[in-house]
């Protein structure tokens, strides 16, 4: 990123300060002339954002032919603009619901090849492997996700995507390994639903309980909690996910946790631990509405009517909650 520098002039005579003077203005003047030149207009620009507005509206009234005519005429006679690219993926669009895959595809690939550094390359990768998950072509989805991924093994969503196509391929074993790999690594709550997903579906939760037990060096506390939590909720133990959420000092100090065990106790019919734990976020600092109308639902099932009521009243005139 670059920095600004700062520089401090200081008076050593009356003689060097015109001199001074005459060199900030002069670089003053060179410094204006540079953004000009940098904002020399495209030729045509009108002509561009004429077109382009112009695909947009028939776009938005359904006008599928004649919005991708605009795109494509854009594209054609200003190929070095720079709103070439995201015209393109917006054609591709339009050519997926004129269920014109093979030239989508065709137009998208080039695009999302390229390192993710804007949203018209992101968006051109999830259109992509949409179409072809329709499509159900797999071998080609796993092929252009496997180079990405070769490419950076740090992207979470690439990995994910891996893993799904993995899955729908009936490479059911590379994708949970994938996934179990990138959970140890990231541990990326999207990433272990997806685990946990697919081991509800194999009736693996289980296994995928022990696989996270047997792993715990390689998690954060907070995150190995969450997950063998989540994992014991999932398989209806209930009890056994209270108490270990109970007796473990991270979730005295986490807002998921404690609103993960306020929801168990209300479940099982304890509001006043609800109570306590929904008091608890609030001492975190979170003062938002859903947390002020869930302990005002703790007050109603205590019968602290009064309480509960003047809770939410608070809420709703901007009054803070200190008075409980």
């Amino acid at each position: 990123m670059m920095r600004t520098k700062f520089f401090r002039f200081e008076n050593h005579g009356s003689a060097t300060m015109p001199m001074l003077v005459g060199a900030i203005c002069l670089v003053a003047m060179l410094a204006m002339e540079l953004p000009l030149k940098a904002q020399t207009p495209f030729p045509g620009q009108n002509q561009v954002n004429q077109l382009f507005q112009d695909a947009l509206s028939e776009l938005s009234q359904r006008r599928l032919k004649s919005a991708r005519e605009k795109l494509e005429k854009l594209i054609k006679e200003y190929p070095k603009h720079e709103i070439v690219t995201h015209a393109t993926v917006d054609l591709a669009k339009i050519l997926i619901d004129e269920r014109s895959f093979d030239r989508a595809i065709e137009l998208l690939i080039p695009i999302a090849d390229r390192p993710i550094i804007d949203a018209d390359v992101h968006n051109a990768r999830i259109m992509l492997l949409k179409t072809l998950g329709d499509l159900q072509r797999f071998k080609q989805g796993i092929d252009l996700l496997e180079k990405w991924w070769k490419a950076d093994s740090s992207n979470v969503d690439t990995g994910r995507n891996l893993a799904a196509f993995y899955l729908q391929s009936g490479r059911a074993d590379e994708g949970r390994l994938l996934l179990e790999g990138l959970l140890e690594r990231t541990a990326d709550p999207e990433v272990f639903n997806d685990l946990l997903k697919l081991a509800v579906k194999s009736g693996g939760i289980d296994s995928l309980f022990n696989t996270i037990e047997g792993r715990k060096a390689r998690y954060k506390s907070v995150d190995f909690l969450e997950f063998t939590v989540n994992c014991l909720i999932a398989m209806r133990q209930d009890a056994s996910a209270s108490q270990r959420l109970r007796e473990a000092p991270e979730t005295q100090d986490s807002i998921s946790l404690l609103r993960k065990l306020a929801r168990l106790d209300l479940d099982s019919n304890h509001p006043e631990l609800a109570l306590d734990s929904y008091k608890r976020v609030e001492q975190l600092g979170v003062r938002d509405w859903e947390n002020i109308k869930a302990i005002g639902h703790c007050l109603f099932m205590l019968k602290r009517i009064p309480e509960a009521i003047r809770t939410w009243r608070l809420t709703l005139i901007g009054g803070q909650f200190s008075t409980l």
